[in-house]
């Protein structure tokens, strides 16, 4: 299409050098007719070239800014060029830089990967170790409650809400050691107490033996002289018993003369004392009666009265020193058992006493055999405690500096592990980054790519196009000497080819 339109104002341009000013004849008024319509067409004709030299120089004037234009848009257009192309360059120097950096992040991927494994292999190390050492210490400190046992039954370690996995057993171990000193601590001084109860008891046994000793020496001499005393009174006794037995002997002898003496005659004499008596009772009624009726029989009734009164006094008297003597032979008889019995029950406490005396010095060396035995093994068992005490010590003291370097372990690699954790985000952050800053340098490698090989393309365009551009410049100008097209199509030609200059920058 370019070519045709050069084609054709080629050929009105050969046209306009080819019109030359023909002769003006004035000789034929025919001629004159003609040279008017001549002049006339040419003075239009005038007309029109001027208009379209007006127009033509307008239009030169608008294609001179235009050209203007463009000549500013090709300087644009190179100086956008050799900014691509140092874009490009930059782009590939950035490429180069960026395959160097995403191969360094590679290897620190892969390095960080080893460093991961081995801070996953230090972690399950460090699982196994704290595994191992709360089973040591679990086992341990059950060894050590199973020897206390005896003292005090443990059902299980102490838990605690704050703390946990390693942390908690230690706190369970301290707290059972602590518990286990307590209670053997507690032990120690309860054998104390009842050691020193046991001794005071003792001191106050043997003070109490010691007065209950000379109480019973005492007893025991005041029992002598009372025995003596009493032996000495039990042979008076015997020898006023005895003399008493003589005398008694004698008069019961002469008692039992008189009575004998008296007793046939009283039983003689008693049948009749009876008749006597029932005649004097008879007599006495007759003599009230009759003394009723006559006043002499009062004189014999009351003599009657009297001796039979004085008979039954007699009687009554001696049947009450009969009485009265059997009585005292009883006594006296009861008197002698009764020295006896005595004389019997203080030799039995005589012997009961020399028992009890044997038997309380048994007691006294009994006691102090039990004495020395419960203060020797008063102190074998608190040498025992104290050996006890001591290993628990040692024990304890060992348990809390594996406790402490557990702890310390722990802490060591919890801090190794947190900052292993720490570094693993690190690199994981920076990994997500660097995948990040690689994608978008991907892209933009991609996209620096696509406009290199874009401007590659219009370069290659604008350099094929250079030499016709050179040859037939119109078209690249918009300049139509002519006129034959109008100044729409020569707009719309500027807008082309402006729309074509500007193209490799959009």
């Amino acid at each position: 299409m370019t070519s045709e339109s050069n084609e054709d104002a080629e050929a009105v341009l050969s046209d306009v050098d080819s019109d030359e000013p023909s002769p003006v004849a004035l000789n034929d008024p025919p001629r004159e007719n003609a040279q008017d319509e001549r002049v006339t067409e040419l003075i239009a004709e005038l007309d029109r070239e001027k208009k379209a030299r007006e127009a033509a120089e307008s239009s030169k004037s608008e294609l001179q800014a235009s050209f203007n234009r463009l000549k500013a848009l090709a300087h644009e257009v190179i100086k956008k060029r050799e900014e691509s192309k140092r874009e490009r360059d930059e782009a590939l120097k950035e490429k180069e830089s960026l395959s160097k950096e995403l191969e360094s992040v590679s290897r620190g991927k892969d390095e960080m990967r080893l460093k991961l494994d081995e801070v996953v292999r230090d972690r399950d190390g460090l699982r196994g170790e704290i595994e191992s050492s709360s089973r040591m210490l679990v086992s341990g400190i059950e060894k050590i409650s199973g020897k206390v046992s005896s003292f005090k039954s443990f059902s299980g370690l102490p838990k605690s809400q704050k703390y946990t996995g390693l942390a908690s057993v230690a706190y369970g171990v301290i707290k059972r050691t602590n518990e286990i000193v307590e209670e053997l601590v507690r032990q120690i001084d309860m054998n104390a107490k009842s050691r020193n109860e046991a001794r005071e008891q003792m001191d106050q046994r043997s003070y109490e033996i010691a007065i209950e000793v000379s109480q019973l020496e005492s007893t025991i001499s005041n029992l002598r002289l009372e025995v003596a005393e009493k032996a000495s009174v039990v042979d008076d006794l015997e020898r006023d018993v005895s003399e008493k037995d003589k005398r008694i002997g004698e008069v019961e002898k002469d008692k039992l003369e008189k009575v004998s003496y008296d007793v046939p005659t009283l039983e003689c004499r008693q049948p009749h004392w009876r008749t006597l008596s029932r005649h004097l009772s008879s007599r006495s009624l007759d003599c009230s009666i009759r003394w009723r009726n006559q006043g002499k029989c009062n004189l014999r009734g009351l003599l009657l009265f009297f001796l039979n009164k004085s008979t039954r006094e007699e009687t009554s008297s001696l049947r009450k020193q009969l009485d009265s003597h059997t009585k005292e032979l009883n006594q006296r008889m009861r008197q002698i058992e009764e020295l006896k019995e005595k004389e019997r029950l203080a030799n039995d406490n005589v012997e009961g006493l020399m028992t009890d005396i044997a038997a309380a010095e048994e007691e006294i060396a009994r006691w102090k055999v039990a004495a020395e035995q419960e203060a020797a093994a008063g102190g074998a068992v608190e040498q025992d405690f104290t050996s006890q005490l001591l290993v628990l010590k040692e024990e304890l003291e060992e348990a809390k500096q594996a406790i402490k370097e557990s702890e310390k372990k722990l802490k060591f690699k919890k801090e190794t592990a947190a900052a292993a954790m720490g570094a693993r985000d690190a690199a994981e952050r920076s990994l997500r980054l660097a995948d990040n800053r690689a994608t978008s340098l991907r892209e933009r490698i991609q996209e620096l790519n696509g406009k290199v090989e874009e401007l590659e393309t219009n370069r290659d365009m604008n350099s094929s196009n250079r030499a016709r551009y050179v040859c037939w410049p119109w078209q690249l100008l918009g300049i139509d000497f002519v006129g034959g097209r109008r100044v729409e199509s020569e707009q719309q030609q500027q807008s082309s080819n402006e729309m074509e200059l500007a193209e490799p920058l959009l």
